[in-house]
């Protein structure tokens, strides 16, 4: 290991909180612009 390295846990970035609240935040936008007000 590299010094300053950090080890993942088994789940990885998928156990961040930071990265749950992005995809969250995603399929939020994602949804919201499926909407026909939005649309041109």
């Amino acid at each position: 290991m590299i010094r300053g390295e950090r080890v993942m846990s088994k789940g990885g970035l998928k156990e961040l909180r930071v990265w749950q609240k992005g995809k969250d935040l995603a399929v939020y936008i994602y949804q919201i612009s499926k909407k026909k007000h939005l649309r041109r």
